[in-house]
Parts: structure tokens; sequence; C-alpha cells
């Protein structure tokens, strides 16, 4: 994810700049996909060159002249690639003395494809970019349709027009770097054009990110983008040029910038619009694929066992979404019942089955659906008087020291409620009962986990001056008025984006 190596959200002075970006493409062109190429960097990953996330998550230390300068800003690789974030693809070989290098990459789709433009990502957070190299595309019988060649390119970001009609393959071969003794880096190529908001456009955005500590709701990220329509560029009623592809929900990345550090804020997909201020501004509203998930019924159901893993797997697929996801495997090798509801909306069947393997889940910033188990992700960050506008408001959320877990199964005749109990009530304590129902749920273990989390009761509301490298469900120590300073988990964030930035969080610690 984003790094956080002597990285400074707190500076005295804070420079805070945007930016947003959304893909004028065929969705289906990224989703059938499938890369290859020259060899690349052990940790080279040639998926996420077109994965539809425009941004690398870290600058990557190297041993390339001038590629690990030591002002903090660096993070080293590890050797478990799933740990990079986002790093697209490195080729393995460097660039001569000149500049010269001969790597190449091949997109192969698995029907036919339309593009008008085809944009190419390099390394943003280095500067390092190819300045020379060819597309071509072919149709299905081998023979070229069109090719072009790029030289003296000087941008990390570069649109190349090439009208192609019924493509199933494109070829990019790059043969000189920006700088000598260099990997080629690519993190993204987008099958059409890609536009980009910068400050100038931007009025504003605002970030809500949410979730859940035992899985009783699974809420959807909302990203609400404000831009200057002073000129009515954005016919909210007929939009044309390029607002018109708003309207197929396109996807949106957006990134925040604080002191020239990049932080990738999120992949978002488009909801709605509206014009404020007399169509002085246009406000566009996007969310995480959750939100969309709501208007999709799973109908899977069945008798019978599988493991959290086999669970969500098929629920997504029978869905037909190209959702990338991530258990660990201590969540994903539990056992749950296959008895989800007839009728029941995906979002609500990924709900189950994440409280019935003891765990949450979310949409995290590069667009995955991750599993996860509370309390654990303890980050070393801490707020202290210095990050926080003032101290914490602080609410008790009220003693809970039973649960009753009732189970179900429809797809068994003449079936019987099981109901699982879990309890830790003193002798002086009056009974507090948290009643829950999931079919799904295997084991009674499920009962004393909710319980456990209960114990979370604590709300701690924080205003503070904004650290978006701060996510969701990271453990972090909160200082209060009661010289308390507990460890708390994050179970919902708001970033304000405009003149400044600011940021609230909710986190929750357990009673003791």
């Amino acid at each position: 994810m984003n790094s956080k190596a002597s990285f400074n959200p707190y500076a005295d002075e804070r420079y805070i700049s945007s930016e947003v970006s959304f893909e004028l493409i065929d969705v289906d062109a990224s989703n059938s996909a499938t890369a290859t190429g020259s060899k690349g960097t052990f940790f080279s990953n040639l998926k996420q060159t077109h994965d539809k996330i425009t941004a690398m998550s870290n600058r990557i230390a190297t041993l390339e002249p001038e590629g690990w300068i030591l002002d903090g800003g660096y993070t080293f690789v590890s050797e478990s690639s799933g740990n990079n974030g986002e790093v697209g693809y490195w080729s393995d070989k460097l660039s001569d003395s000149n500049c010269n290098i001969d790597v190449s990459l091949e997109f192969q789709f698995s029907s036919n494809q339309d593009s008008k433009a085809f944009t190419i990502i390099f390394d943003e957070t280095t500067n390092n970019y190819a300045t020379d190299f060819e597309l071509t595309t072919y149709n299905a019988s081998g023979s070229v349709i069109k090719s072009t060649k790029i030289t003296n390119n000087k941008s990390n970001v570069i649109i190349v027009d090439l009208p192609s009609t019924n493509y199933t393959k494109l070829v990019a071969r790059f043969t000189k770097t920006n700088l000598p003794h260099r990997h080629l880096r690519i993190t993204e190529i987008v099958f059409g054009y890609l536009k980009i908001f910068k400050d100038d456009e931007i009025v504003g955005m605002s970030f809500d990110f949410d979730s859940s500590i035992d899985s009783q709701n699974l809420p959807s990220n909302k990203f609400t983008l404000t831009i200057d329509n002073t000129d009515r560029r954005y016919n909210i009623i007929a939009p044309d040029g390029i607002y018109k592809y708003l309207q197929k929900g396109q996807g949106l990345n957006a990134s925040v910038y604080i002191n020239g550090e990049r932080i990738l804020m999120g992949r978002f997909y488009f909801s709605s619009s509206k014009s404020n201020d007399n169509s002085m501004t246009a406000e566009i509203t996007a969310y995480d694929w959750l939100y969309f998930m709501d208007n999709i019924e799973c109908n899977i159901g069945s008798n019978g066992t599988w493991t959290v893993s086999q669970a969500v797997s098929s629920v997504i697929k029978s869905a037909g979404l190209n959702l990338t996801y991530t258990i660990p495997s201590t969540i994903a090798s539990r056992t749950i019942y296959k008895s989800i509801p007839q009728g029941t909306s995906v979002r609500e069947a990924l709900r189950l089955i994440a409280q019935a393997g003891r765990s949450v889940c979310y949409i995290n910033r590069l667009d995955v659906l991750e599993f996860v188990e509370p309390t654990v992700n303890l980050s070393g960050e801490y707020l202290d008087n210095n990050r926080m506008i003032n101290y914490p408001s602080i609410t008790d959320n009220g003693l809970i020291n039973k649960v009753e877990l009732t189970v179900k199964n429809e797809y068994v005749e003449n079936s019987t409620e099981v109901v699982y109990t879990a309890t830790d009530k003193k002798d002086d304590e009056e009974e507090k009962i948290l009643a829950i129902n999931n079919p799904l749920v295997y084991t009674s273990e499920v009962a004393k986990w909710i319980l456990k989390m209960a114990k979370y009761r604590i709300q701690y509301d924080i205003t503070e001056r904004g650290n978006p490298k701060i996510e969701l469900q990271e453990k972090i120590k909160v200082y209060d008025v009661y010289n308390s300073n507990k460890d708390c988990v994050i179970i919902g964030q708001k970033f304000d984006v405009g003149v400044g930035l600011f940021g609230t969080i909710k986190a929750v610690t357990d009673y003791s």
C-alpha cells in the first residue's frame, strides 16, 4: 500500500495538491487482456499494467545511478511480492550508457477491441520513462492493423493516437529511456484516453472510507469531486466530449500530494453528478464496487459447507465481477455453510461470509476486496496534541455481555434453528444481549469472536490535520484528555481536500 517511510504529513508547512484521472475506454479491454513480455525483475507484476490503478504505491530504492536518493522518501522492495503494492512492470535489463534498451510487452485480448488511442503511464514517482517506443495493433489473423513510432517523448504520461478497430493484440516495443542505466518501468497501459484533472480544474474533493469491527454491516467507500465548471464545459443534462463517458460508470483514480509526495487515495466508479452554484461547479459522486453490488443478486446458496476462500470466489464469479480479493490463509481456510439465502445481494453475501469467517472485509485503495482480522494490524502510528486539532470526543457505545447467534439453514427441510451463545456476564451486571442472525455460521467460535469484538465499545471521534497514508483497520495510538493513550482500530475516515487537507477519524478501542 502507500509507504510511510520518512513521510511527514504533519510538516509545519504543507503544500497540498490533488489529481483525479478517469479512463475513456471500453472497460472490457482491461478485463480481457493477458500480458506477456520481456523478463521483469523478481518483484515486477505484469498484471498490474492493466489493472486500472494508474499510480505506483511507492518510490522504490534501486542501485541505479541516483536510484536511492537519501531524502527519506524511498522504500525497500519486499521479498514477498504481495507486500509491494502497485509496482507495475519493471524490466530485468537496464538501458545502456546511451539510454538504449530493447524491451517488449504484448497484450492479447479474448475478444475484438476498439480503441481510439492508447495511454502509457510510466513511473511518475521517480520521473523515469521511455523516450522512444513503437505501438502496433494486430487483428485475429495476425495482420497489422496500425503501427506508430514515438520519439523524443518527454512525459511520464503520454497519449498515443492509434485508432484501431477489431484488434486482438497490442505490442509495445520500447527502445530508449530518458536516463541511462535504468529499468523500464510501466505503471499502466490504458486502452484508450486517460483524462487527468489537475488543481486548476479541481475545486475540492472529499473521501469517506468506512468499515466495521464485527461485520454487522458492510459499508462502501465514497468519493466526491467538485470541478470548476464556469465555462459550462460539463453539461449535466446532455454531456458531450469527454464528459459523456462519465455516464457509463467509468472508473476514477484519485490522488493527493503533500509537499510533492503522492498518496493514492483509491479507485471509485461514477454514480451521479449535479450542478452547484448556478452550474459554476459540477459535483461528481463515485463509490467503490460494494455500492453497486447491492443491485446484484446472489442465488448460489445450497446445503453443505465450503471454506471462506471458496465462498468468496463463488460469489464473485456468480456475479460476473472482475474483482480482485485477498484473504489471509488463517481466514481463507475457515469452514462456513453454503446456505446463502435466495435473493441475497452480493454485498450482503460477502458480509455474511466475512462474519461467519470471523473477519471483516472492505475495498482497499488498490481496488481490492480485502479480508482482515480486526485489532491485529498495529501500524506504529500515533495521534498526539501536535497532530490533532483538539482532544477526541469519546463515546461509550454500551456494554454487551452476551451474544446470541442464530443459525438456520433454509436448504434443509424442516431444519431447526441453532443458537450459539457466548457470555462473560459478571454477577453484578445486568444482562445485555446482542442478537445476531447468520445462516453461514458453522462454529460456536463465531459467537465468542463477536463478543470479543463487542468489547471494542469505546469510540474516539478525532479531528486531525490529515494523514492520508493512515488507512482503514490500522491500529494506532490515540492520546486523550484522560491520558489513557489507547491503541485504537480505525473503522472510519473522512478527508476533505480544498485549500488544505483536513481529516476526521472514527476509531474504537476495548473497554478496560
